[in-house]
């Protein structure tokens, strides 16, 4: 059987982010939910990818309720909806709006997930298997 992740984020926290996220799922004056779900399911993907070498499933999991999780999924699902609209896309630099959010959202993700940050919830979760020792690091962020 195939793993499918939970859904990490939500339309409304999308739209308290960027209230125009709402527009591109309207068909007429009813959200697509399916298209929707498909976005927030790729965000969510997204990250699991990026968790699952310092993380289980289930850690994972216990982790999504963190505000710093939750948050960094959102931004990638903001960025996701934007791309699935090709009219969104600027004809001069190629890119779409919210664009950055991805990268952002990413980022935060990967530093959780070498735990170059650590969340709150890691205590009921469990350690981060990939936990990173500074002494030992051979791909620190920047500023550390």
């Amino acid at each position: 059987m195939a793993y499918i992740p939970q859904l990490y984020t939500t339309l409304d926290r999308m739209k308290a982010r960027v209230p125009a996220v709402e527009q591109l799922f309207l068909s007429g004056d009813v959200i697509d939910t399916q298209a929707v779900a498909e976005v927030i399911l790729d965000a969510s993907s997204r990250a699991v990818s990026l968790l699952l070498g310092g993380f289980t499933i289930e850690q994972i999991n216990t982790l999504s309720t963190d505000p710093l999780f939750v948050g960094a999924v959102t931004d990638i699902a903001i960025g996701f909806a934007f791309e699935r609209n090709p009219e969104w896309r600027d004809e001069k630099t190629g890119k779409f709006p919210y664009c950055e959010r991805i990268a952002r959202g990413e980022e935060v993700l990967k530093t959780i997930g070498r735990s170059y940050r650590r969340l709150g919830g890691e205590m009921d979760a469990g350690e981060n298997l990939a936990r990173a020792v500074p002494a030992v690091s051979s791909d620190p962020p920047r500023g550390w």
